[in-house]
């Protein structure tokens, strides 16, 4: 049975925001990752919104630009790892680059956005 769960993240004082929905097979012996997850990508007071799709481990391309001159561009991708201590991770990684068009503030992440356990 699948489950579905929320997360989100945010950035620039959250005027960025993802919403992620990741999808869960928790069959009795183990959990999994879905294969494919979805985001919506929008900005505090922008009436435009972006919808992807994302695949177990490929990478997503992207690049937006929001009415209020805040831009995000890089991948996505679901990816799950094992931890040495045996449990593991699932979830969506990213690697974005953001900021404000016209300033020189742009940021660079790399990493999870959204985890959730998985055994």
């Amino acid at each position: 049975m699948s489950i579905k769960i929320k997360k989100n993240w945010s950035a620039l004082d959250n005027n960025l925001v993802f919403d992620l929905i990741l999808g869960v097979d928790q069959a009795a012996d183990a959990s999994r990752l879905d294969n494919i997850a979805s985001a919506i990508i929008h900005c505090e007071g922008d009436p435009n919104t972006k919808l992807m799709e994302i695949y177990k481990d490929i990478h997503t391309s992207f690049d937006y630009h929001f009415m209020s001159g805040i831009y995000v561009h890089g991948y996505l991708s679901l990816k799950q790892r094992r931890l040495l201590d045996g449990t593991g991770q699932g979830g969506v990684y990213g690697d974005l680059h953001f900021g404000h068009k016209g300033h020189s503030d742009e940021q660079h992440f790399e990493g999870f956005i959204a985890q959730v356990p998985i055994h």
